[in-house]
């Protein structure tokens, strides 16, 4: 008797957390697209992760990169520009932003044209737990021939929210089966300060 007193209990209190705990709600194609494209290409925060090159980002006012190797390379710390040649480290007068900056934006206006003509499958996160934090738009091959600085084989855009408010989208690139192959791009809210060296 104890134990079914218990168990009934047990449902009771369960059911009246599953009533009380606000259920999150799924993400939509519109609102994810809409968000995605009111990223201004004049004012925006990114990291590129690009393969075979290095990582750049730029957060506000604070920029950071690595580019190439330490055989052949060159990285801005946040104060400092260097040059890397077989692994000696000399300081030169600045970092060439500006072509980055370009890419950047340039990536930028691709993803945006994809999500506006719809060159994509979307998709919710199946997982409960994501339902209100992530959404997909796997990008179509008309949409990866967009990027014609080389040929890849899968693109995914991804939006990522917190608390119900969006925070930023992601771009994974890979040009062929093999993870080692991907490229990332980022834009909208960093909170977090991204890894740039090799």
């Amino acid at each position: 008797m104890k134990a079914l007193v218990l168990f009934i209990t047990t449902v009771f209190i369960i059911g009246l957390v599953n009533l009380f705990t606000p259920t999150p709600i799924p993400l939509n194609e519109s609102d994810c697209a809409n968000r995605i494209c009111s990223i201004s290409k004049d004012d925006f925060d990114y990291v590129l992760q690009m393969k075979d090159v290095g990582n750049i980002y730029r957060i506000g006012d604070q920029r950071k990169a690595f580019i190439g190797t330490y055989e052949n390379g060159i990285a801005f710390d946040g104060k400092a520009t260097y040059q890397y040649s077989d692994h000696q480290e000399m300081p030169i007068s600045k970092f060439p932003f500006e072509k980055y900056d370009s890419k950047a934006e340039r990536v930028l206006v691709i993803a945006q044209r994809i999500i506006s003509e719809k060159l994509y499958t979307s998709y919710a996160d199946y997982r409960k737990e994501y339902a209100d934090v992530h959404y997909y738009f796997r990008i179509s091959n008309e949409g990866l021939a967009l990027f014609d600085d080389k040929q890849y084989e899968y693109g995914l855009i991804f939006c990522e929210y917190r608390d119900d408010i969006f925070q930023r989208f992601f771009i994974r690139l890979t040009e062929t089966g093999d993870d080692k192959s991907k490229t990332w791009y980022t834009f909208g809210t960093i909170d977090y300060e991204p890894n740039v060296l090799p």
